[in-house]
């Protein structure tokens, strides 16, 4: 049986690197969404929904789950990803990021998990690594088998380089603010890079929020949340 592979498309790969960017000081994270060709198939992302940036509290994030699973229903995707970005740069799975994938997989035996190599964002590189398992073991998968066309690699960057980044809007800003909205319809590009299925749900209803002073570029800025892991070990709570 071939090894399974994982394909972004332009809108999941660009909200992963704008949530990055926006809260460059902090850990960021947020789950993906999409299809998988039959078992041992390849997985296509077609979205991403940035989670928290701030303390991950577990009643939150299950009312976020939530909300984000009645979404798979109605667009016919599902649940199968996990993105994070360490404060610190390194690509290495915590605890949270393991209690999210484990909580994942009980759901989905295809769900992976994608952590954010910030060094290679600037040098137009493929900048996600991957890991897959089950709960409890998790090891990395070989670059080779997760594809990140130059194409999308281009519309996301031209995200970062115009700033439009500051306008992505995780959970964290959601229930700050109910007006604003976690689906984040603007950050569907027209560049799609995968499937014809892509962007199905650039329709969503609340407007977008934007936040001023936020510095320039990956890994420079001080947006809030601090420079710390930003989570708590309740997360573990997730998968009682």
């Amino acid at each position: 049986m071939p090894e399974r592979s994982y394909r972004f498309s332009s809108a999941a790969y660009s909200k992963i690197l704008s949530h990055a960017s926006k809260y460059s000081c902090s850990t960021v994270g947020g789950v993906l969404v999409g299809r998988s060709e039959g078992k041992g198939g390849e997985v296509t992302y077609t979205d991403a929904f940035p989670l928290f940036h701030t303390s991950i509290l577990p009643p939150l994030l299950k009312v976020a789950f939530s909300l984000i699973e009645q979404y798979c229903k109605q667009e016919g995707v599902t649940l199968c990803g996990y993105y994070q970005a360490n404060a610190d740069a390194t690509t290495t799975m915590n605890v949270v990021s393991k209690a999210i994938a484990d909580r994942l997989t009980a759901n989905c035996n295809f769900a992976a998990v994608f952590m954010l190599d910030a060094e290679k964002v600037p040098e137009g590189q493929p900048a996600l690594k991957c890991y897959a398992g089950s709960r409890g073991d998790w090891s990395s998968v070989s670059a080779s088998r997760v594809h990140i066309g130059e194409d999308v690699i281009d519309s996301a960057g031209e995200y970062i380089s115009s700033e439009r980044y500051v306008d992505i809007v995780d959970f964290d800003n959601h229930f700050e603010c109910p007006e604003l909205d976690w689906t984040n319809p603007e950050f569907t590009p027209t560049t799609t890079a995968t499937t014809a299925d892509e962007g199905e749900s650039a329709r969503r209803r609340r407007p977008r929020g934007s936040r001023e002073g936020v510095t320039e570029g990956m890994g420079e800025g001080g947006q809030e949340g601090g420079g710390n892991d930003g989570h708590s070990d309740s997360t573990r709570a997730l998968v009682d």
